[in-house]
């Protein structure tokens, strides 16, 4: 994947996003895409450094403050993003690289976001699925229900668990920085939307949000997918 984009790419993405996006819009995203990542596939590592390069938090120093703290002991980690790995031998840098930003964009509250952008789960986001996940969020496309649901999935289980919900509003109060997660009151009334959530998606009452269930309801109630989207 060059530089530029072909003519013949810019057909075949016009087809995919029927016609929803302008050429001049697609070349926008496709060069917004390439500068982050060169060679066509974005990484962890990558996704790390795009998105902090769009300076969406309030304020970063509070961010990076509240990160060296966490890395100096403090035991108040309320929520976990990401999943622990086995320590192995024989592994290669590139793969420790990922490791550490999968960890890394997880502890800034990222990691929900690359979820929602990488639609196929393998841990590589093209720049289809980058344009697929910015038509989903701006049109409310067919796929937005797939983004949402896989931005929700923490643990990859197929399902929503109350846990799942928790981390993904905790993550995204964290990157917009508008409030502190380690309060008290913050984490209450975190936990009191999580469940509200789940118990009006969990229409079998396991416990758990099926992605067949979650489906009909957010169908019938579109207004739903809307708030998930808000809570990304």
């Amino acid at each position: 994947m060059g530089a530029s984009i072909s003519r013949a790419q810019v057909e075949e993405y016009k087809e995919m996003v029927k016609d929803r996006l302008s050429e001049d819009a697609i070349e926008y995203f496709y060069t917004k895409f390439m500068r982050a990542a060169p060679t066509g596939m974005m990484t962890p590592a990558l996704f790390k450094k795009y998105i902090d390069d769009t300076g969406v938090y309030k304020d970063r120093q509070v961010q990076l403050a509240l990160q060296r703290k966490e890395r100096g002991g403090n035991s108040s980690n309320f929520f976990k993003f990401t999943k622990s790995k086995e320590e192995g031998s024989g592994s290669d840098s590139s793969e420790d690289e990922e490791d550490a930003a999968l960890q890394s964009i997880g502890g800034d509250g990222y990691l929900h976001l690359f979820r929602g952008y990488d639609i196929d789960g393998d841990g590589i986001i093209t720049f289809k699925e980058f344009l697929i996940y910015h038509l989903a969020v701006l049109y409310n496309t067919e796929e937005l229900f797939t983004v949402i649901f896989n931005s929700f999935d923490e643990d990859g289980d197929g399902y929503l668990s109350l846990g799942d919900i928790q981390s993904v509003i905790t993550a995204s109060t964290r990157y917009v920085g508008d409030y502190d997660v380690r309060d008290r009151e913050v984490r209450r009334v975190i936990l009191e939307e999580a469940r509200r959530l789940i118990g009006f998606l969990d229409i079998r009452k396991e416990g758990k949000v099926h992605m067949e269930d979650m489906r009909l309801v957010v169908q019938r109630y579109p207004q739903v997918l809307e708030k998930m989207k808000n809570l990304m």
